[in-house]
């Protein structure tokens, strides 16, 4: 008997597939529509135009325009040029979604942030962050990690016969993933944006007709992890709503509203947070050391990055979580007074290097600076802090039709 697993797409019975090579197959396939930054790419039509059975990977095809001379891509780009990618089904179901700077915590989490050969796929390189030349147009390649796509699962194109699957690529404005000299100015560059463009690259797998027909009539549970994001200014008191109890675990960092460049940012403003969930359960944590703690057990790695980790699950495979509390979390950080002290007297330095060289009266220097407020809490409202909360659901497919239970 042919066995299936049915937590996760995946196909046991050799007999079930002809050899590698020849029942998979790379096919390039072209947005749809193109409207406001957002690219469509139907799956389901795709599968009608050219029938398959199993769709293993799916990798972004991203065309680069020219850089002129003065002109280069600023580093991690390619996390900042994605806004968002959804899996949609039926037009308005999200099966899945995440930004590009999750995309990069992924990586992060799987070492691919550091890995050379990796970066040269997504044009993390020399060539084109660390050159002021001209550049010609250059593609570039993003793989995109689908849940329902991890180790070796396939999503069961079989099962969206009757249901419209989607994928929509929307994307952030180009001129904010391009730097330039400092006498030069963006306003001053031209970017031809019509050679830029984004296909995907499907990886298909076929069957022969007996164990396509039966893969059909099957009924599939996938599991599928979906991101939450949230973003708060650090200057309040912060509550989330609506925990389920198939939550995994809670990723969260502080970013800086001056410095676009880093996607994390690695000042130790965090000196420890208090989590009140609503059934009155009190949690105290010192993340300088349980939180890499935590990474180690979930992700065998020990991050070098300020990222903190609140993990519900004993290990990645876990489905549900017992530990999670239901309701809303109420969040409180204390922060390190002394480096906040740090980027006080820094910033107050590098402003009277600064204007000092003007020679303005010393009233008109004072009003600037109290403008600019360089106090405790005017540099603690510099920062915002990133959430992403990872939750389970069940994606259902039986005789061509699809659901999704929350």
């Amino acid at each position: 008997m042919n066995s299936i697993n049915y937590s996760k797409i995946r196909i046991r019975n050799k007999n079930y597939l002809q050899e590698l090579t020849k029942i998979s197959k790379n096919s390039k396939l072209r947005a749809e529509s193109k409207n406001n930054k957002v690219y469509k790419f139907s799956l389901s039509k795709d599968s009608v135009r050219e029938p398959y059975d199993l769709l293993s990977s799916i990798i972004l095809e991203i065309q680069l325009p020219d850089l002129e001379t003065g002109y280069k891509w600023k580093e991690n780009f390619i996390y900042k040029l994605i806004n968002k990618i959804e899996l949609v089904m039926n037009n308005d179901v999200i099966i899945e979604e995440f930004s590009g700077e999750f995309i990069y915590i992924q990586n992060y989490i799987n070492n691919q942030v550091k890995n050379q050969y990796y970066n040269q796929l997504i044009g993390n390189n020399d060539n084109l962050i660390n050159n002021w030349n001209k550049k010609e147009k250059n593609t570039i390649y993003l793989p995109i990690n689908f849940s329902a796509l991890k180790k070796d699962n396939n999503i069961n194109i079989l099962g969206f016969q009757y249901t419209n699957l989607e994928i929509l690529i929307k994307i952030n404005n180009l001129i904010n993933c391009i730097e330039t000299n400092m006498e030069l100015g963006m306003k001053n560059i031209n970017l031809n944006t019509n050679n830029f463009d984004i296909n995907l690259i499907l990886k298909k797998n076929y069957l022969d007709g007996i164990a396509s027909r039966n893969l059909e009539s099957m009924h599939f549970v996938t599991i599928i992890e979906r991101v939450r994001e949230y973003n708060f200014i650090l200057d309040h008191k912060i509550n989330l709503n609506n925990f389920n109890d198939r939550m995994k675990y809670i990723l969260f960092y502080l970013k800086s509203n001056e410095n676009n460049n880093d996607i994390i940012d690695n000042v130790n403003l965090i000196q420890n947070v208090k989590l009140t969930f609503d059934n009155n359960q009190n949690l105290k944590l010192d993340f300088n050391s349980l939180s890499k703690l935590n990474f180690y057990q979930l992700f065998n790695i020990i991050p070098d990055q300020n990222i903190y980790l609140i993990n519900f699950i004993s290990n990645l495979e876990d489905f549900n979580s017992a530990e999670c509390p239901n309701g809303s979390l109420d969040l409180e950080i204390k922060f390190n007074q002394n480096t906040l002290e740090k980027i006080q007297k820094e910033k107050i330095r590098n402003f009277k290097n600064v204007f000092s060289k003007k020679n303005l009266p010393e009233e008109i220097i004072d009003h600037i600076k109290l403008f600019l407020d360089y106090s405790i809490t005017g540099i603690i409202k510099n920062y915002e802090i990133k959430f992403y909360f990872l939750n389970t659901y069940i994606l259902i497919n039986q005789n061509g039709i699809s659901g999704l239970q929350m």
